[in-house]
């Protein structure tokens, strides 16, 4: 006979969840310990364990086999579902259905961003998952990972993180060349190419992100020709700069894929730049508790393959 023990689950092995679930299902100590690849004898202590917390026989003799009591055979397929659950919560994640989600996604990215990935993302969000809502907030870059933790932002799209932040993970989405814009007009720009003289002698609108103080990547290039360009303006954003441009002699220097997109709507003539800039590569960035969302993973391949 067993003492009746109040039992909580937060103090019971869980570990011989697994076990009665054999003994149950075969109804036999040594088939259930070769079903687990135990000993016979490791069973049998798990089912001694077994009986005294539960206070029930669990698997009595009747003739040369055993039986289930009647408390086991109520058990049997409650413990069976549960550990079917529990299995495939842990290690068989639903898989993430596009076309019947609607699940919103908060993206941050500048107004550059925005111009450039937003409208080929749409349509394919339209033709893929049409219930998926996208929330963009404007941000020019990732200096912590205070966003994603505190859930405010899912991923972000832009430029690549100035140095490594612990738990966050990057991926190329695309890279960008630079092109000089220029006023129809401009007095100093003559022909379809433009050389280092007429650069220097113009005046010029850098884009820098807002709070960002550091010298931009032209004016890094510039730095290490000897050279200095002469800025009057600095802006935080693309369009804005687009339109002054339109408007004034200055210059600016932008990626040439936003600068082809809006070269006919605001007049603008685009000239090769007189000297060497990098490529930029363009990320999509975000935190590792995410690695294994499948709904954020569906998300990066998807934006991806829009940008194809």
């Amino acid at each position: 006979m067993y003492t009746i023990h109040a039992m909580n689950i937060n103090r019971m092995n869980l570990n011989l969840l697994t076990s009665l679930d054999a003994l149950l299902t075969e109804e036999n100590v040594s088939k259930a310990a070769n079903k687990l690849y135990i000993t016979q004898a490791a069973m049998s202590n798990s089912l001694n364990r077994l009986r005294e917390a539960l206070d029930d026989e669990l698997l009595i003799r009747s003739g040369r086999k055993m039986i289930l009591t009647s408390k086991a055979a109520q058990l049997a397929p409650k413990i069976h579902n549960l550990l079917e659950q529990l299995n495939t919560t842990l290690f068989h994640a639903d898989k993430f259905e596009p076309k019947a989600s609607e699940r919103e996604f908060v993206i941050g990215m500048s107004d550059y961003m925005e111009c450039i990935v937003l409208p080929s993302f749409m349509l394919y969000l339209q033709e893929h998952a049409p219930g998926i809502k996208i929330k963009i907030v404007h941000l020019t870059q990732v200096l912590g990972q205070e966003l994603f933790t505190s859930n405010t932002l899912d991923l972000f799209v832009g430029l690549p993180l100035n140095h490594d932040i612990s738990q966050l993970r990057s991926e190329a989405l695309f890279t960008d060349s630079v092109v000089c814009v220029a006023n129809k007009k401009h007095k100093l720009v003559h022909g379809k190419r433009m050389n280092m003289t007429d650069f220097l002698a113009a005046k010029h609108l850098s884009i820098a992100p807002q709070g960002e103080y550091r010298l931009t990547k032209v004016d890094q290039a510039l730095t290490a020709l000897n050279l200095q360009r002469d800025v009057v303006l600095t802006v935080p954003h693309t369009l804005p700069a687009l339109q002054v441009v339109s408007t004034s002699q200055l210059l600016t220097i932008i990626p040439s894929r936003i600068a082809a997109l809006y070269a006919g709507s605001y007049k603008v003539n685009l000239y090769k730049v007189p000297f060497s800039i990098p490529s930029v590569s363009f990320m999509q960035i975000w935190h590792a508790q995410m690695d294994n969302d499948p709904a954020h993973a569906w998300l990066r391949q998807a934006l991806k393959n829009s940008q194809k």
